[in-house]
């Protein structure tokens, strides 16, 4: 009966609806009842307990105003001067029952016995009364009802909630964009009066003064002339020039960013090797009378690499995919512990599938594309989904990334970085933990197979000693697929960036570089002790590693000419620090940037006739491309060498003579090649060297000195603190700092993108400081 009163809709219940009001009637007529019926029950109640002579815990709200009298009840309440008479036994504790709303007593009633006490009224039996007196009122009047259930409020609904929580929020903001304005307007009026009131000062040209000016002019006039170093001083430190150390992905990128500011900059780039690249290295290899590149360094990039990819489209240079350069290439992935093929990818539609053989050839081809993803996909069903999602967030989230710093954004180190778009929480963990913990902990193929070989391919890492973060950069070709590389050779990018530097100087090693305190330059010297100029900054855009002995030095304030170490403070970390250890402390935190390990490999391009598949499990045909499984770390993966990748890139089409690419842990034997291919003939081999490639010199091997990738950590508690981008307060930045969480073409170019914009940055801030000591009535933004 309660439901149908209390209800929100309009068309059901108006007063003038004879329907509606007859229901609404007989209702309210049968609440009365039942409450009428419920007080004389609380009464009989009340009674009870006083035959039995017993207190009540609490009287019942209705019995206050319930009836009573029971005729022939020695217990019964009567009315006084109504004649009856009590018994004189229950005549010794009468008490009067006051109103529960006014309080006053009711005329001729009392109660027998103590336990009359119970029936006086408390707060609570107050409240119920008033409810029940409003109550009465509107039964005794249905449109008072109808009136009180029309005007009550709905419950506010979720939507109705967000929004008014919304428009809270947004007439917030208004108010506090303002109370912005009227600030502005406020500082804006106090510095007009602060200038006129600058302006009503009158000078003094008194004789004393003037003569005191004049002897201030000719004090700082000779002290220039002795010391031109603090006219020097005076100027604006703002790094115009502007030296690069080396050539790669970083110091290219850095030279380019800089050309593209409005402040002005001149460059120079310094590169010991005779090409522009760095570790982006490539090499041309005659196969079938025709030459063909060969990437040594890195190989391919990803579309989503905005600055990789931007400045390729840029520059109008060509790109090219795997596909289109072998559009039959198929992987399979092999564990040397068991001798056999784990995965491998069909060349060719299943014989089963007659329909193909009717569909045009690029029809077959999208579906073979399709049915080798739908391979994929059917033997890691239960984790491949889990773990392509968490690429998809990382690659997601690196797309936040450009915006920030195409806006001018700087950040410290390479953790601050991935702090601001929430992936630093990825570094705290190795891959192989990461994934039993977030993707399966009783599949674990996904795991030793798949991830172990693309780790394996791109880092040279196992999964176990490999962070989450950097895997998960390891896995977007997969995810994505859409990979590319430029024509002729990745280093080609790099070359047409290193033309925006004023000058490009190869085949220059940088040996020594002085600071001076005096003056805030740097001079940087060749490692023959020749000076090759004075610069503003440096840029230190390749590790320390590969760097080649290359020192640091600072000027004594007290004689020029003596030399002293120069040790990194991380931007001015240890400024703070007491006189008697930041010596020491200086010398540990540049020792703990200076000797981070790096992995090596080496890169072996072989022409044979074909892949000999008695060495991997004798059965089937080898794919295009070998990936190696083995979960172990740094030794023992497939023969002497480590060999962890074979990948096919050319076939020729009139011998079937086939042009293969390894990647290995130690430089290749000839005994290992002859085992492995039919036919086997090393064409070209180059060792990313960090003293353990096993170079000989009866094998024709290059060498780059320092490695091809950092030894990651696991965890960032088991690396060093992280390096920051600016690894000297007065001027030396360090954009490879990025690759200490992170080793790719994309990665370099962001962390110069970080670099450029710190020197940027303070240039500008720099120029403001001269502007201000020029103009000191000029507001900041004027400056």
């Amino acid at each position: 009966m309660a439901g149908r009163l209390i209800t929100t809709s309009k068309k059901s219940y108006t007063p003038w609806n004879p329907a509606v009001r007859l229901r609404v009637e007989r209702d309210i007529e049968s609440a009365r009842v039942n409450e009428e019926k419920k007080k004389q029950d609380d009464a009989d109640q009340v009674l009870n307990a006083l035959r039995r002579g017993s207190e009540l815990a609490e009287v019942p709200s209705s019995a206050v105003d319930a009836d009573l009298t029971r005729p022939g009840d020695p217990f019964t309440l009567f009315p006084e001067g109504s004649g009856k008479k009590r018994p004189r036994n229950e005549l010794d504790s009468q008490s009067n029952v006051k109103h529960p709303k006014t309080g006053k007593a009711r005329e001729g009633v009392s109660i027998l016995h103590e336990p009359a006490r119970a029936f006086k009224p408390e707060v609570n039996n107050k409240e119920a009364y008033d409810r029940r007196e409003e109550g009465r009122k509107l039964s005794s009047d249905p449109a008072a009802m109808f009136m009180k259930v029309k005007d009550r409020k709905p419950k506010e609904t979720l939507e109705e909630r967000a929004r008014r929580e919304h428009d809270a929020e947004k007439a917030k903001k208004k108010e506090q964009k303002r109370e912005k304005k009227k600030e502005k307007k406020r500082e804006k009026k106090e510095m007009k009066r602060l200038k006129k009131e600058r302006g009503s000062f009158k000078l003094d040209r008194s004789p004393t003064h003037t003569a005191l000016v004049l002897q201030t002019i000719l004090i700082l006039t000779v002290l220039l002339l002795l010391n031109p170093s603090l006219a020097s001083a005076q100027q604006s430190h703002r790094p115009q020039k502007i030296a690069i150390i080396g050539s790669g992905v970083g110091g290219t990128y850095v030279s380019q960013f800089l050309s593209e500011s409005d402040v002005s900059f001149e460059t120079t780039i310094f590169e010991a090797q005779s090409t522009v690249g760095g570790r982006v290295k490539s090499i041309d290899v005659t196969f079938d009378n025709q030459v063909a590149t060969v990437e040594l360094g890195a190989s391919i990039a990803y579309g989503g690499n905005q600055y990789i990819h931007t400045y390729a489209s840029k520059l109008n240079l060509d790109k090219i995919t795997p596909s289109e350069d072998n559009p039959k290439n198929t992987f399979g992935i092999y564990d040397p512990a068991t001798d056999s093929f784990v995965f491998r990818q069909s060349k060719t539609l299943p014989e089963s599938w007659y329909f193909p053989k009717y569909l045009p050839k690029f029809a077959n081809s999208f579906l073979l594309s399709a049915y080798r993803k739908i391979e994929i996909f059917l033997l890691y069903r239960n984790t491949l989904n889990p773990l392509f999602a968490y690429v998809k967030e990382a690659a997601s989230r690196l797309d936040d990334l450009y915006p920030k710093l195409n806006s001018g954004a700087t950040f410290s180190d390479c953790v601050q970085v991935w702090e601001s778009i929430n992936l630093s929480k990825y570094l705290t963990s190795s891959f192989s933990d990461f994934y039993k913990a977030s993707v399966s902990s009783e599949d674990l193929r996904l795991l030793t197979q798949l991830s172990t070989a693309v780790n394996r391919v791109n880092y040279n890492h196992a999964t176990e000693t490999l962070p989450t973060l950097v895997s998960l950069i390891s896995h977007v070709p997969i995810v994505y697929g859409d990979l590319f590389a430029v024509s002729g050779g990745n280093a080609r990018l790099l070359s047409k960036l290193a033309e925006s530097s004023n000058s490009l100087q190869l085949n220059t090693k940088v040996g020594l570089i002085v600071y001076n305190p005096q003056s805030w330059t740097f001079n940087v010297y060749s490692d023959s002790g020749s000076l090759l100029g004075g610069f503003d900054a440096v840029v230190m855009a390749t590790p320390f590693q590969q760097a080649g002995g290359l020192e640091f030095k600072i000027q004594s304030m007290v004689d020029p000419s003596v030399l002293m170490p120069l040790y990194f403070d991380n931007g001015g970390e240890f400024e703070d620090v007491e006189e008697s250890t930041v010596t020491m402390t200086k010398k540990e935190f540049h020792n703990s940037r200076t000797k981070t390990d790096y992995i090596t490999t080496v890169t072996t391009v072989i022409e044979a006739s074909r892949v000999k598949i008695e060495e991997f499990g004798g059965q089937g045909e080898v794919p295009e491309s070998i990936y190696f499984a083995s979960s172990k770390d740094t030794t023992e993966l497939y023969g002497e060498s480590g060999i962890f990748s074979v990948t096919q890139l050319k076939v020729s089409e009139d011998s079937g003579t086939r042009l293969f690419k390894i990647f290995s842990q130690r430089v290749l034997n000839e005994v290992e090649v002859k085992r492995i291919f039919e036919g086997g003939k090393i064409l070209a081999a180059h060792a990313w060297d960090s003293g353990t490639a096993a170079v000989t010199p009866d094998n024709p091997t290059s060498t780059f000195n320092g490695g091809a990738y950092p030894h990651f950590g696991p965890t960032l508690e088991e690396q060093p603190p992280p390096t920051a981008f600016k690894i000297f307060a007065d001027g030396i930045f360090y954009p490879t700092a990025f690759e200490s969480t992170g080793s790719a073409m994309e990665l370099a170019a962001i962390g110069a993108k970080v670099v450029a914009n710190m020197i940027i940055e303070e240039a500008i801030e720099l120029e403001r400081i001269s502007n201000r000591d020029k103009n000191p009535d000029a507001s900041y933004q004027e400056l």
